[in-house]
């Protein structure tokens, strides 16, 4: 992989940026015109976007990668999924749907600047949309490290032995590694009786000069105290070789004992990370980071995208279970509906105790029939089941309407989405500024 920076832009630290990417974003930045010199020779570009600097600085740099990988995709094929994507990303990376605005409020009443997208294409080609679900799981991750013991919470990285896996793509790779993470969650007898829970973020890195070019593994967050590192290694072990042998290959491990690679850290508060120890903060960066790094999608190979934009549904690279996930569903609890305390059960009491005393309005139900009903009928002035549409990609692939056709329901769907979204935010916060990156306030 290309070299990597950690640049200070404006007052913000931009880590892990690569050097090729950032060189080409400063030339837009400076293509904004306005800059100005701060201290002497130095320039400060932050100063060139004018409002919310740091913000449009964010949204320009993701703009850029989102770019770089649509741009990536017009030179795979001419398949017509492919297209659509392509032209998805560039409608979701378009100036007027990008904004930035200052003077927004949380519910406490804390002001705050922001930054979103008004139509949202949801790919994970996109920089813009990844980001979305990755703020979701740690708002979820950080709610349950608050409610669980961290005594008995562990950081768990589980990896696979990368040179037997050479010859697979990125996507049957996640394959392997999903059905051996399914086998020892359901097969072994030691991780049942241990681990109450667990939240899992899958994560592949690009190494160039390798003989296999990813390196793919998962970061867990494990609800057990008892948790010896050799026996989940042997367990661990037992789970990728059931996942070899499902798949037809051939078992191959470098390590000097034969067993694959586990690091296991204990999580600790407000203590500096260790070789055994790690930051509260730190495991939420870890699990709840892009499980697709934008910036990877540069060395990943264009096949491999390709296998992956043929597919209706991103494979799954987040997730939780057991006490995990019964602490994360309590942060947003469903409303139950209850018949007694519902607005359309609920009266006076006066009337109910009127009501009550009034033998007239009984009705005896003794010698009445009940007709059998239909599951598939509409009795008793029920609506009809709600049929559900076809997405975008099943209809284009079904060849239900041609590129053409989706494209100009799209350009609709988009310009009908921003309108939308602009009344609602300005509802939503009415003493904030909104300013999209083509200059337009709302």
């Amino acid at each position: 992989m290309s070299a990597t920076t950690k640049t200070e832009i404006g007052g913000f630290d931009f880590p892990g940026i690569k050097t090729s990417i950032f060189l080409s974003f400063v030339m837009v930045a400076q293509f904004e015109g306005n800059n100005s010199s701060s201290n002497g020779n130095q320039t400060t570009l932050a100063n060139g976007f004018g409002f919310c600097a740091p913000q449009k600085l964010a949204l320009r740099f993701k703009q850029k990668l989102s770019n770089r990988m649509a741009q990536r995709l017009k030179g795979a094929s001419d398949d017509k999924i492919i297209e659509a994507i392509i032209y998805r990303l560039e409608k979701c990376n378009q100036n007027e749907n990008l904004w930035v605005a200052e003077d927004l409020h949380t519910a406490e009443g804390e002001c705050f600047n922001g930054r979103e997208s008004l139509f949202s294409c949801g790919s994970r080609f996109c920089s813009q949309c990844v980001s979305r679900p990755a703020r979701r799981n740690a708002k979820k991750t950080q709610y349950v490290l608050n409610r669980l013991n961290h005594k008995d919470l562990r950081f768990v990285v589980l990896t696979m032995p990368d040179d037997a896996l050479s010859h697979l793509s990125l996507f049957q790779q996640h394959q392997v590694f999903y059905y051996a993470l399914t086998y020892l969650r359901k097969k072994s007898k030691w991780w049942k009786k241990y681990v109450r829970g667990v939240i899992r973020c899958d994560e592949f890195t690009v190494k160039l000069g390798r003989k296999n070019l990813y390196h793919y593994h998962s970061n867990l967050l494990l609800h057990s105290r008892f948790l010896p590192h050799l026996i989940l290694k042997k367990e661990w072990a037992e789970a990728l070789k059931a996942a070899f042998k499902h798949f037809g290959i051939e078992w191959d491990c470098p390590t000097k004992n034969g067993l694959p690679n586990v690091y296991i850290k204990r999580i600790v508060a407000n203590v500096k990370d260790g070789e055994k120890e790690i930051s509260r903060e730190k495991v939420v960066s870890e699990l709840c980071k892009y499980a697709t790094k934008p910036a990877d999608w540069d060395d990943v190979r264009i096949e491999d995208i390709e296998e992956f934009a043929q597919l209706e549904k991103f494979p799954d690279m987040f997730g939780s279970w057991g006490t995990c996930r019964i602490v994360a569903a309590e942060m947003n609890p469903k409303p139950r509906q209850n018949a007694v305390n519902s607005p359309e059960s609920t009266t006076n009491e006066k009337d109910n105790f009127n009501l009550n005393l009034n033998t007239d309005n009984y009705i005896y139900t003794n010698s009445i029939s009940v007709p059998k009903i239909d599951a598939t009928s509409n009795h008793f002035g029920r609506p009809p089941p709600k049929l559900k549409q076809k997405s975008w990609f099943r209809r284009l692939r079904d060849n239900e309407i041609t590129i053409n056709q989706y494209k100009i329901e799209l350009a609709f769907t988009v310009e009908r989405t921003i309108r939308f979204r602009k009344i609602q935010l300005r509802l939503k916060y009415p003493f904030a500024t909104f300013q999209t990156l083509d200059g337009q306030v709302f």
